[in-house]
Order: structure tokens, then C-alpha cells, then sequence
């Protein structure tokens, strides 16, 4: 099986990160590799090589903490192969999961209509001696704008 000792390769090579692939990062992808053979019955089919490039991807990218935990046990190949069910998010770092948190609370705002920025400090206007909003004019139902008579 030539195909799975590629992506076995490759995968050693992502467990290692930055370093060289040894003989516990070796045997970590010859185990993912081959329970992906068995959920898909074989190395060849497109499932296979879509998982496995998950993997890789997970692994590779910008993801020290889920290469420290596959590689001290925190994490086994198992459930490194299991999470692939659970999406793309499944692999995500902590970092990369508060962004993407952040991200869908400000696409919320945004589609609700919340200002997702604080408002903006009082401001003393030079020669007035009162207090301005910074943002400048308010417009909207309570403002002097409209005329509801």
C-alpha cells in the first residue's frame, strides 16, 4: 500500500512540527494512517485521502498545542482520527477558537443591529465649556430630528 505509507510519512512529518519526525511521531501516524484504512476500507478511496489531509491540515497549521498533546499522550490517535466527524472547529486551538467565537458574536451584532464598539467618551468642546458626544449628532427616534406630532 504505497498510498498509505505516504500519507503515513507525511503525517509523521506534521506530528513533528518544526522538528524531525522520530520514532514515536512514526508510530503515531502509521496508527492514524491505518484507522483510517479501517473507517474507510481501504487507502485509495477520496474519504481517505479528505481525512487525511484534515489531519495533516490540523496539524500543520499554526496548532503546537494539538501536536504537544498527540505527542504526549494528552490526546491519542484515536481520538485525533474520531474528531474528524466533529468538523473542522474540532481541531481548532484555543486562540483560534476564541477568534472564531469572537467572529460569530460580531456577526450577530452585526445582523441584530448592535454596535459591537463601546461608545464614545464625552468630549468638552473647546469655548462651550459643555460636554459633546465624541461621535458626534445622535439620529434616531429619540432624537430632536424627528417630529412625532
Amino acid at each position: 500500500m504505497a498510498g498509505a505509507e505516504a500519507v503515513s510519512s507525511y503525517l509523521s512529518k506534521c506530528i513533528a512540527g518544526d522538528g524531525t519526525p522520530s520514532a514515536t511521531t512514526n508510530e503515531s501516524a502509521s496508527r492514524i494512517t491505518s484507522l483510517l484504512i479501517d473507517k474507510h476500507g481501504g487507502d485509495q478511496t477520496d474519504a481517505f485521502r479528505a481525512d487525511a489531509r484534515s489531519i495533516s491540515l490540523a496539524l500543520k497549521k499554526d496548532n503546537a498545542e494539538l501536536r504537544e498533546q498527540l505527542s504526549s499522550g494528552q490526546v491519542d490517535e484515536a481520538t485525533l482520527a474520531a474528531m474528524i466527524n466533529e468538523g473542522p472547529s474540532a481541531f481548532a486551538s484555543k486562540l483560534q477558537q476564541a477568534k472564531d467565537e469572537q467572529t460569530e458574536q460580531d456577526n450577530l451584532d452585526a445582523a441584530l443591529g448592535r454596535d459591537a464598539v463601546e461608545p464614545q467618551p464625552l468630549r468638552e468642546e473647546a469655548g462651550e465649556g459643555g460636554l459633546k458626544d465624541a461621535a458626534g449628532p445622535r439620529v434616531g427616534p429619540n432624537s430632536e430630528q424627528f417630529d412625532y406630532r
